[in-house]
């Protein structure tokens, strides 16, 4: 039992806010020089769908300070058909060939267990992320989600 109560602990820390992020990665890109544009709202979706979509905003804010030279950043919350939750990062700072870098999969793994998905796409100078979770994804269990599992026992 105090291992169960334990591992709930964590997994509450780890969960991440939808809102939270989205107001630190507007203040984060303004910050860094970005002008910086937030679309959309994440009331009325489920807490594990808000969670999983906070941290593409996190990871996308963050690779647009690390990894361009953005002027604009646009960050879109939408309900796509009444069926899925998706945010769509938009930046005009693509320098170099943008990379396939360990956060991008982490998030892909993890939105992949929900039934979502990650997409870039590039054109010019903008690039774009898009995360799609369907809204009746099933909630992961304490012990099926990533970062529970590695807990060690006792």
């Amino acid at each position: 039992d105090s291992l169960r109560e334990v591992r709930a602990v964590v997994a509450g820390y780890r969960q991440a806010d939808l809102g939270a992020e989205m107001a630190g990665a507007r203040s984060m890109l303004r910050s860094a020089g970005v002008r910086t544009r937030i679309i959309g709202e994440d009331a009325g979706l489920p807490p594990h769908v808000q969670s999983a979509l906070a941290w593409v905003v996190r990871e996308g804010a963050t690779n647009v300070v690390r990894h361009s030279s953005a002027d604009t950043c646009t960050i879109d919350v939408a309900i796509v058909e009444n069926e899925l939750a998706q945010v769509t990062i938009v930046n005009d700072g693509v320098t170099g060939s943008p990379s396939t870098g360990s956060g991008l999969v982490g998030l892909s793994e993890r939105l992949a267990q929900l039934g979502g998905s990650i997409d870039t796409e590039r054109d010019g100078d903008m690039f774009t992320l898009r995360a799609r979770v369907p809204l009746d994804a099933p909630s992961l269990s304490r012990e099926s989600a990533p970062d529970a599992a590695t807990m060690e026992t006792p």
